[in-house]
């Protein structure tokens, strides 16, 4: 679904499906955002624009960052029917390293990556 979505919004139908202004993307609505380098992805608008920036959650990643209000698409609705990809985790009997909390995160996010975590899902709630 991913390419398909990233397909439809820079080489298809969806580069018209252009927000025509503010009052079209309001907290909770569901739309389309690029991220980065990454191509275009279903987000959540989480807080109305300020200025030409849109505070939104990305639904299949969890990632909060911000994106160009001139950059959102209207979300076509066959791509409402994958629900949210992203899960919420915790990690259990972790300890803070003061000073070194950019290290560990860059480090687990690499762990996650190459799927090297020894004890994996141990339960959902």
């Amino acid at each position: 679904m991913m390419e398909e979505l990233d397909h439809f919004y820079v080489k298809g139908e969806g580069r018209r499906w252009v927000v025509p202004d503010a009052e079209y993307c309001w907290a909770g609505r569901i739309m389309a955002a690029p991220y980065k380098a990454e191509g275009y992805h279903r987000v959540m608008v989480k807080k109305m624009p300020e200025g030409n920036m849109v505070s939104v959650l990305y639904l299949d990643f969890g990632t909060v960052d911000k994106a160009r209000f001139q950059d959102m698409r209207l979300l076509h609705k066959k791509f409402l029917k994958l629900p949210a990809q992203a899960i919420e985790g915790k990690l259990w009997g972790v300890k803070e390293v003061e000073g070194r909390q950019a290290q560990a995160k860059k480090r687990l996010v690499e762990m996650v990556r190459e799927g090297n975590l020894v004890n994996g899902v141990v339960g959902m709630v």
